[in-house]
């Protein structure tokens, strides 16, 4: 198993405030998830897409696979995502997502100690819970979580072995674009205005 070579990028949400599949807005000359990807691959050679419906990201050298459970969340993203994967850790973001620093993740895999379960950037005291690392061994703790109807990230974070790094205090400074969604359309427009590549 590789230590650290796998992204899985969340888009089994139902855009319910957008009404249409926000991985697939054009950003540009490209669709979101096409940026994604294409940065994502210059960093890792495994790329895993979660859905509910695989055939609607036909990406060549991407694995595509759909929720293990039913419902809608990014535990179940996650877990699923976790268990596709062939890496001990991996990077976690979703499909909304566009702006990728890989200096970011650079700095996410010098963080990683021994024994470590998720790896996150904090502002103010709260924890990111996407642009993150999660390793494999959460798989299990994800699961019992699930079935008590914990559906969110924040208290697995907690209760997990957390390396948090406080982007006030990294040696470079930090884009705090990377923390930027589509949740209305006011947001993709502002993306599509603002959008460029970062480092």
């Amino acid at each position: 198993m590789k230590e650290f070579n796998s992204a899985i990028i969340l888009a089994g949400g139902k855009s319910s405030r957008m009404k249409f599949n926000k991985a697939l807005v054009q950003i540009g000359e490209k669709t979101c998830m096409e940026i994604i990807i294409e940065k994502l691959k210059r960093e890792f050679n495994e790329l895993i897409i979660v859905t509910k419906n695989k055939n609607i990201f036909p990406f060549a050298g991407v694995k595509v696979v759909e929720d293990e459970l039913d419902g809608y969340s990014p535990a179940i993203g996650l877990y699923s995502g976790l268990i596709a994967s062939g890496s001990l850790y991996n990077y976690l973001i979703a499909c909304d997502m566009p702006f990728i620093s890989l200096r970011a993740i650079y700095e996410l895999r010098n963080s990683i100690e021994k024994g470590s379960e998720v790896i996150a950037f904090s502002k103010d005291g709260f924890i990111e819970p996407f642009n993150a690392v999660y390793s494999k061994k959460l798989i299990p703790r994800i699961e019992y979580n699930l079935k008590k109807g914990e559906k969110g990230l924040f208290r697995l974070i907690k209760s997990s072995k957390l390396v948090e790094l406080d982007i006030k205090n990294l040696p470079f400074k930090f884009d705090e674009r990377v923390f930027s969604n589509i949740n209305t359309m006011k947001d993709l427009e502002l993306i599509k205005e603002k959008y460029c590549d970062i480092d």
